[in-house]
């Protein structure tokens, strides 16, 4: 499993309870909310996150910010980018980076990101 793939399976519920201190409301079997901030939106299933109150300049038909733990991270931890925000995960949740080099693991986000990516530079 590429090191990218390993960051992307931290349940982004848990990042928010644990390290972020938000509070979970449940919203169905597959909908998780957070109560300080109520327009967010986690499908726990496809384990990526939606805001309906902050909308991304320039793009069409989107609801607001959104994508995995790492556009988390840097959403709502203020990390400056996406290197950082692995960089956070990794050592948060004892993923070790031996077998790739931060460049390539950003450069594997870049390649599986690429329609969003734009939004961090």
């Amino acid at each position: 499993m590429k090191f990218s793939e390993k960051i992307k399976a931290i349940p982004i519920v848990d990042y928010a309870e644990r390290y972020c201190g938000y509070t979970l409301v449940r919203k169905g079997n597959r909908y998780v909310s957070l109560k300080e901030h109520d327009s967010v939106m986690i499908d726990v299933n496809k384990n990526c996150y939606w805001r309906n109150s902050v909308f991304q300049k320039g793009l069409k038909n989107r609801v607001g910010a959104s994508g995995s733990i790492i556009d988390f991270v840097i959403e709502f931890n203020d990390a400056p980018d996406a290197k950082s925000a692995m960089r956070e995960l990794a050592l948060l949740y004892h993923i070790s980076s031996e077998e790739a080099s931060t460049e390539q693991m950003l450069q594997e986000y870049i390649a599986e990101n690429q329609y969003s990516f734009y939004i961090l530079i």
